[in-house]
């Protein structure tokens, strides 16, 4: 086997936080929700949460609990784009497909 070093680019790095709630707030609104606004333009998203085990992907992802204090990722998009959508009725047809 070779070894050798790689390189990546990266854009954001979102690390721990002790505000947990304010945490998942600032990551929809940087990265997510810009994503979620191309939808609308006709592209495909896909958001990935990457890291060893015990880092909190899914956390990061689904969230904690159900009030939606802590909201993940999914349960934001699925609310901004439900929202996005009743707003754009009048001047746009949306059909959105979640798999």
């Amino acid at each position: 086997p070779t070894t050798g070093s790689r390189r990546y680019e990266l854009y954001d790095v979102y690390g721990p936080t002790r505000d947990s709630i304010q945490q998942q707030g600032a990551l929809f609104d940087e990265q997510v929700a810009p994503l979620l606004n191309s939808v609308f333009d006709g592209f495909n998203v896909a958001v990935l949460a990457y890291g060893q085990t015990g880092s909190g992907k899914t956390f990061t992802i689904v969230g904690e609990t159900s009030e939606g204090t802590l909201s993940g990722l999914l349960p934001q998009s699925v609310e901004y784009l439900m929202h996005e959508m009743q707003a754009r009725k009048r001047h746009q047809q949306v059909t959105i497909s979640l798999t």
